[in-house]
């Protein structure tokens, strides 16, 4: 329970009500007494649904990239007009001089974290800002209209494009692999400091564990370590695999307990956690 704390105001509201009583009868004293009180019911209530919301800070801000061409970001806790909202994430991206601007709301069941997207816009120089979502909805009407407008053919299907977006506005699993990490740094501004610290000391340990792994069962087939390579691997002059022990190394990946994309993007997702640990 919060704590009351006297302020400045309160003494000053006391002593207006301890003037106007002063020297007055026993009910117009009482009455006083009276409003004191509920003036200070009110006051602790509205202190403490103030305290409940989240203290937002620079520590809320997320770079999942940046780079002279494009930027993407994230401000936790905060809605799609950037004010204070518990849960929800505002998304914002650059390429070139397009810009992208989201609101996705999240949960967290255990250390798994699931989100869905609310709100979708982007604009871009001689295009008036467009919605594609709002309130949860895809604006589907739209968005055929536009893409009869488009000049260049479509790389795919309209109804397959229009599928996956809508997924999007559903809860799905925010993997660790997505947005550079961006879980991580949810359970680590949501879960108890101890939790928080015990989960991701397991995570980087998965990672390491199952990188260095797989990586030991490809240099059985010839493959070298190579950061600077594809997954992070890469074959010597003269050493050429057969296809099928290129398969059965590709698909013995999720057997080392990690995933293709958390294989290639490990050193950055322990680089992040250890920032978080340390």
């Amino acid at each position: 329970m919060k704590k009351f704390t006297f302020t400045i105001w309160d003494t000053l509201v006391f002593c207006v009500l301890a003037a106007l009583a002063w020297g007055k009868s026993a009910q117009t004293i009482l009455l006083a007494v009276v409003a004191f009180l509920l003036y200070v019911l009110v006051r602790w209530n509205v202190s403490k649904s103030n305290t409940s919301a989240v203290a937002l800070s620079d520590d809320n801000e997320f770079v999942i990239h940046s780079d002279d061409n494009s930027s993407a970001q994230i401000d936790l806790e905060k809605d799609i007009s950037y004010r204070p909202t518990r849960n929800h994430y505002r998304f914002k991206s650059r390429y070139d001089t397009g810009r992208r601007t989201a609101e996705f709301e999240y949960k967290i069941e255990g250390t798994d974290v699931f989100v869905r997207l609310l709100h979708d816009k982007f604009s871009d120089i001689g295009l008036a800002e467009t919605w594609e979502v709002r309130d949860g909805v895809f604006l589907e009407t739209d968005f055929r209209e536009r893409s009869k407008n488009l000049k260049a053919v479509l790389a795919r299907d309209i109804e397959e494009d229009i599928a996956d977006r809508k997924k999007a506005l559903e809860w799905h699993e925010l993997l660790a692999s997505y947005s550079n990490g961006l879980k991580y740094f949810i359970l680590y501004r949501n879960l108890s400091r101890d939790d928080a610290r015990r989960y991701l000391r397991q995570e980087m340990e998965r990672l390491k564990l199952g990188s260095n792994r797989f990586i030991e069962e490809a240099a059985k087939i010839g493959f070298i370590h190579d950061e600077a390579s594809e997954w992070r691997l890469r074959l010597p002059d003269g050493v050429d695999p057969s296809r099928e022990g290129r398969q059965a190394l590709s698909d013995s990946i999720s057997s080392f307990g990690i995933s293709y994309d958390e294989l290639t993007m490990a050193p950055g997702l322990i680089a992040a956690i250890e920032k978080y640990v340390s």
